[in-house]
This record gives structure tokens, sequence and C-alpha cells, in this order.
């Protein structure tokens, strides 16, 4: 049986490729194995849906409107139940069960922000070219941007 729960889980990412048409491809998707749960994005309108693992079709949550831009990235905060959600213009953080917004983050960056990662204190924000953009803690929710001398500028 968990053998079976396992390739069902392995194959779901597939399996959501396998029922989207080609004009529709454009899904970002973080898998939550512990909770058997895949949150699935639609890159192009903000929406995110929490989905179960081992039934593909079975809604847990969904964001109740659009987020405010198209999404680019999503990284999941296993410890503090959190899902961050970068769109074109902001950060979103989601509590990971629930998919209500926590907090907001607005993106007042010339710089075009493209990936969210995860580590130990916090969440960075990557420009396109690699560039670090940002550092929040995930505690506080605090933002510190990188100025163009290099160095981090609280933000609240």
């Amino acid at each position: 049986m968990l053998v079976k729960a396992k390739l069902l889980g392995l194959l779901l990412p597939l399996l959501l490729a396998g029922c989207i048409t080609e004009d529709e491809s454009n899904l970002i998707n973080v898998q939550w194995p512990e909770q058997r749960v895949v949150f699935v994005a639609d890159a192009r309108v903000g929406t995110v849906q929490a989905l179960a693992q081992n039934a593909p079709g079975s809604l847990l949550a969904k964001t109740d409107a659009a987020l405010p831009s198209s999404v680019r990235s999503m990284v999941l905060d296993k410890e503090h139940n959190r899902l961050w959600v970068l769109g074109s213009s902001s950060i979103d953080v989601l509590d990971a069960h629930s998919l209500e917004l926590k907090k907001h983050i607005a993106l007042n960056i010339p710089a075009t922000a493209a990936l969210l990662k995860r580590d130990n204190s916090g969440v960075s924000l990557y420009s396109a070219s690699g560039a670090l953009l940002a550092r929040i803690d995930c505690h506080s929710l605090v933002a510190h941007w990188r100025s163009g001398a290099g160095t981090l500028a609280y933000q609240g």
C-alpha cells in the first residue's frame, strides 16, 4: 500500500500535466509529501489551489480570489506552515493549510523578480539574472531589500 501511495505521489505532477491542454501549461506545483498535499498555481492569473496528493481531483483549499498578479515562483515553508507566492509585483505569504493571505509584500524594485528560495533563516528573492534582491525573515516576515550598494535595507 505504501509503495502504491508513493508511486501515485510521484506520478501526480505528470497526471496533472496530462490533464492540461497545451495553452494551459503554465502551472507551477509544489509538493508537501508529509501532508500529502500538492499546491498548484496558474502562472498566468495568480490562482493557487491545494490538492490531495493521493486524490488529484480532491480540492483541499484555494485562494479566495486571484492573487494580485501572475505567479512566477512558489516555495513552501514547512516549519511555519506557509506558502510563499511570488507574483510580478508582490510576494504573498499564505497559510499553507487554508491558503488565507497572511502578508502581502509589495515589490518596489527596478529589477524583475523571478525566483524565491527557502533556507534555514528565511526566504530569498532573486532576479531573472540570479542577483539577490531581498531576504525575508520567516519569523517576523520583515523584508530586507538589497540596495544598489549591495547592502540590505529594512522594510517592515
